[in-house]
């Protein structure tokens, strides 16, 4: 399997502002959870 190690994307000239805000959203979320108990159920489930 080949993996890409760089892209050519010279002519987009936006920022990922949607794929910013998902990720802040399930840090967000991941954080809350955290909060929710202080035994780290949550984490250990899994």
């Amino acid at each position: 399997m080949l993996m890409p190690i760089g892209d050519d994307n010279s002519a987009l000239k936006e920022r990922p502002y949607i794929t910013w805000a998902l990720i802040t959203a399930h840090v967000l979320v991941w954080i809350v959870f955290q909060q929710m108990n202080g035994e780290g159920y949550f984490t250990y489930a899994y």
